[in-house]
């Protein structure tokens, strides 16, 4: 899509990723149209930490996490001022801008089925770094995209039924992400 022109930029969440396929996606995207590829890789040290080291956070084993890659055309790249990833590679925000004008995107890969008070934990620290980001950002226009992990009504799930961590999650001042 980003190759053909449709959109400028692609968020792929839940890439299963490490630092050799981001590598190798920048390489197939440069020699097919110059498409820039950004990513939050998933590495085995990521995979068994639950917060990630820059955050100075404990670390807990046993999260899985599956990144998150990002798309861009070449004139939308010329206006990136700013990449970070956090929460393990399940949260990842660029900072466009041209001229005085500003756009944050956060693309989030939400904790799948967070029962557990690892993944309740994982869930919490994914809703506090969004909200720090969008705090950050507060002056600048934001979106949030990305894969929640939670239904919006039973329709959204193969049970039809809705399940605790569907629930609006509210988290300090963390904007609700659903369950996920």
């Amino acid at each position: 899509m980003v190759k053909s022109g449709l959109v400028d930029i692609a968020f792929l969440v839940d890439a299963h990723c490490d630092p050799v396929d981001i590598q190798k996606c920048q390489a197939y995207t440069k020699s097919s149209g110059g498409i820039t590829v950004k990513g939050a890789p998933t590495t085995e040290q990521t995979s068994r930490r639950l917060f990630d080291p820059v955050e100075g956070l404990p670390v807990i084993s046993g999260i899985q996490t599956g990144g998150i890659l990002m798309l861009i055309s070449p004139a939308l790249q010329q206006r990136v001022v700013r990449t970070a990833h956090r929460c393990s590679c399940q949260l990842f925000l660029v900072h466009l801008q041209h001229k005085d004008v500003h756009l944050v995107i956060i693309a989030v890969y939400g904790v799948s089925a967070p029962a557990s008070d690892d993944k309740k934990m994982m869930r919490d620290q994914l809703a506090d770094a969004t909200a720090a980001m969008i705090a950050e950002y507060n002056d600048k226009p934001i979106i949030v995209v990305g894969d929640y992990n939670a239904a919006a009504s039973s329709i959204g799930r193969a049970t039809d039924k809705m399940y605790p961590y569907d629930e609006p999650l509210t988290c300090g001042s963390a904007p609700q992400l659903g369950g996920g």
